[in-house]
């Protein structure tokens, strides 16, 4: 059987063995199909559509850090020495 595994910023076809809710089987080893490093998935369109939703929150993580760095250079531009 055929899944779409990703991997970073990548996307193999791997053949598993046999899959369960949350598993699948690889060389007779299970795997979750959903880590931190990699997720498996039916077809190449859904896998594409995780890492770009997976990239859209990254930019979305980091504009909010900006923003903040910048209302920190802001209150910091503000400071005044004390008299």
């Amino acid at each position: 059987m055929k899944k779409y595994r990703t991997y970073f910023n990548s996307i193999d076809v791997i053949e598993i063995e046999k899959e369960s809710e949350s598993s699948v089987w690889i060389d007779g080893r299970r795997r979750s199909k959903d880590s931190s490093w990699q997720q498996y998935f039916d077809n190449f369109q859904e896998a594409k559509n995780y890492l770009i939703d997976e990239k859209i929150k990254e930019i979305d993580r980091i504009a909010e850090r900006l923003n903040s760095v910048r209302i920190e250079l802001n209150k910091i531009e503000k400071l005044e020495e004390a008299k």
